[in-house]
């Protein structure tokens, strides 16, 4: 028989937090790896922020083209929210609501409507 190893994270609380709940499940869930890096330091700042805590990045990733970024984001908190992205690094020309497919839907600027 297989050895299998597992953990179990709690997180204190004060008043139930879904979002709270969320952002913590998912540090835990996706670890950061820390590798030896060469060249020059890079640029400290974010690539992106997200101006709510009630709404996280799922993921980041080029287009199928690879003329775009596509960052995936979902309500953390179980109900609607608006939410603006930051772009730190390298601000793009122009910012586009997209579907599935990876359409424009749309063009954004300032705060999205984020379903529950």
């Amino acid at each position: 028989m297989a050895r299998r190893r597992s953990a179990i994270g709690v997180l204190p609380h004060q008043q139930y937090d879904q979002a709270a709940a969320q952002r913590s499940a998912s540090s835990a869930a996706n670890r950061l790896v820390a590798a030896a890096a060469r060249g020059a330091a890079p640029d400290d700042r974010p690539l992106l922020e997200l101006d709510t805590p009630k709404v996280l990045v799922a993921s980041v990733k080029p287009s199928e083209d690879h003329k775009a970024l596509i960052v995936a984001y979902s309500d953390a908190g179980g109900q609607p929210a608006k939410a603006a992205l930051r772009w730190g690094r390298s601000p793009p020309k122009a910012v586009w609501i997209s579907n599935l497919a990876e359409e424009r839907v749309a063009g954004a600027s300032g705060a999205v409507d984020v379903p529950a």
